[in-house]
């Protein structure tokens, strides 16, 4: 938030969702801003996204370094920028989603891995000054 205030006027931001889907499945994500009573807040991520399966062995298992790796971009326009902004958190949820395949086995190692980023394009009012030396 105090990295947001400090632009004076924002275009536009975008939200990089890097996911990595160790599960032998293919799954839907969709993300849901929380307000600070806990209610989601309506219409900033109204899209559920598709995130490929994990690569699987002949056992039906995904092997370590064998996971899907996808990144989503989401553009949020300055209105929904204000609206994100009285977020306190963000739940995501993950749909198993069925699959072609009959041999898949889920493992105590199946990981899916979420890392966020936010981009900000827009202009910075400062003040640049010099230090006076004593």
């Amino acid at each position: 938030d105090k990295t947001l205030n400090s632009y004076a006027s924002i275009t536009y931001a975008n939200l990089i969702l890097n996911i990595t889907n160790g599960l032998p499945t293919k799954v839907t994500f969709s993300l849901n801003p929380i307000d600070s009573a806990g209610n989601a807040i309506p219409q900033i991520f109204d899209k559920s996204y598709l995130i490929a399966a994990g690569n699987i062995d002949t056992n039906g298992i995904v092997q370590p370094g064998k996971e899907t790796i996808q990144t989503i971009m989401v553009t949020l326009s300055k209105d929904q920028l204000v609206t994100l902004r009285k977020a306190i958190s963000i739940d995501y949820k993950v749909r198993m989603e069925g699959n072609d395949i009959s041999n898949i086995h889920f493992i105590k190692s199946n990981i899916f891995d979420l890392k966020v980023g936010l981009f900000v394009k827009g202009d910075i009012n400062t003040t640049l000054g010099t230090k006076t030396q004593k």
